[in-house]
């Protein structure tokens, strides 16, 4: 239908436009002839009108042949993606469920209840220390331990019944167990630094910072008990000049200067107890206009446990 409409159109187009061409000509050379002119432009009036029709009789057509057109097309692809579909609803049947909110204790130690439905059977595939225990013909129960310096799980498992076999990867979260590891290696950290601060206390004396401090730099140190000279605060940090050698009839010597990127408590005349950092030797401005030299430290704590009476 959609053709013939389109070949009467197309012929009625050319039938307009030629009958327009000669019916205009006409009506010029007979401009004068009133009853000719007349005559001449009515048919080109008609004329007009044919090409009118025959441009609808074209439009018509071209929506009937696309109509067509797609009609063709959803014909000829509905049905391979029709049974595509089918064929994943027949395999998506699920041949097991189970909790994936399950975590590992503080030991690392878990248990996961597994079901199954009729006919399959699940297997270990692949999972360090992980055991696969049948309780009945449903139910499985999958359990191991985590090593503490891993953050999860992970085990994989098929699921098989005769010529079908589903794999899933089942990931058990150990945030207990290793968030308690990573306590523990950095209290063995500090346990060891605050170990070669309190060798390097012992070891370094006072003349040997002043002498080469620099070589020094970035060692652990600790003050066991000092005096201090000057609390200084601004911004936030806290500077100290803190003298570390006790005189007797309480007199002290032996100035440190303390940086600590912190506020604290500490006053003049208070005795503190610092842990920190050695650093580089430092200048300080003297209450006579001078300037002296001494060694720094970088301070991690400083605590108050007296005060000089």
């Amino acid at each position: 239908m959609g053709i013939f409409l389109a070949i009467v159109g197309v012929l009625l187009l050319l039938a307009s436009i030629i009958g327009s061409i000669v019916f205009l000509v006409l009506s010029l050379l007979n401009r004068k002839n009133d009853e000719k002119f007349k005559k001449n432009i009515k048919k080109l009036i008609i004329s007009g009108g044919s090409f009118i029709v025959s441009i609808i009789l074209l439009i018509i057509a071209g929506a009937i042949g696309s109509n067509n057109y797609s009609n063709d097309t959803l014909e000829t692809t509905s049905s391979p993606t029709s049974n595509k579909d089918e064929e994943k609803t027949a395999k998506k049947t699920v041949a097991f469920k189970y909790d994936d909110s399950i975590e590992a204790d503080k030991n690392g130690n878990f248990k996961l209840p597994i079901k199954v439905i009729d006919g399959y059977t699940p297997k270990i595939t692949e999972g360090d220390e992980a055991k696969l225990k049948k309780k009945d013909s449903n139910n499985y129960i999958l359990t191991g331990k985590i090593n503490k310096k891993d953050d999860s799980g992970i085990y994989y498992l098929d699921f098989v019944s005769n010529d079908d076999k589903q794999e899933e990867t089942i990931f058990i979260e150990n945030t207990k167990a290793y968030d308690s590891y990573k306590k523990e290696q950095k209290a063995a950290a500090k346990q060891k630094v605050r170990s070669k601060a309190l060798q390097n206390e012992n070891k370094l004396s006072y003349g040997m910072l002043i002498k080469a401090q620099d070589r020094y730099a970035g060692e652990p140190y600790h003050i066991t008990k000092g005096h201090v000279m000057q609390a200084m605060e601004q911004d936030g940090e806290t500077t100290l000049l803190v003298q570390i050698t006790n005189k007797g009839y309480g007199f002290w010597d032996d100035i440190v200067y303390i940086n600590y990127p912190n506020i604290t408590d500490a006053v003049d005349d208070d005795f503190v107890e610092i842990w920190g950092t050695l650093g580089e030797k430092m200048d300080y401005d003297t209450q006579i206009g001078g300037s002296n030299s001494v060694p720094s430290m970088k301070a991690d704590s400083i605590k108050v446990i007296g005060h000089l009476n």
